[in-house]
């Protein structure tokens, strides 16, 4: 359990080092840095749940894109998977 928990903390620091690279001041205080990051990501994060603007718009067209075509391939992938299976029994 701890170990999910720590690829969780990674990957959540993983994105707001991205967020501050690219919105943010990777000189600045850091501190402050991160919760500015923390802040426009939840902000964007609530502009996505609402649907409100362009920008949100489009990313959820995108990440829904996104997940169809992880499922379809993982789907394919079982397929082919279960089919040699099949074909060495």
């Amino acid at each position: 359990m701890n170990e999910q928990l720590d690829q969780r903390a990674r990957a959540y620091l993983d994105e707001i080092a991205a967020e501050i690279v690219a919105h943010g001041n990777p000189e600045g205080d850091i501190a402050e840095e991160m919760k500015a990051a923390h802040q426009r990501r939840t902000a964007f994060a609530a502009e996505m749940r609402d649907g409100l603007s362009v920008r949100a718009k489009q990313a959820r067209k995108l990440l829904t894109h996104c997940v169809h075509e992880d499922v379809r391939r993982q789907s394919a992938t079982d397929r082919l998977m279960f089919d040699c299976a099949e074909a060495a029994a």
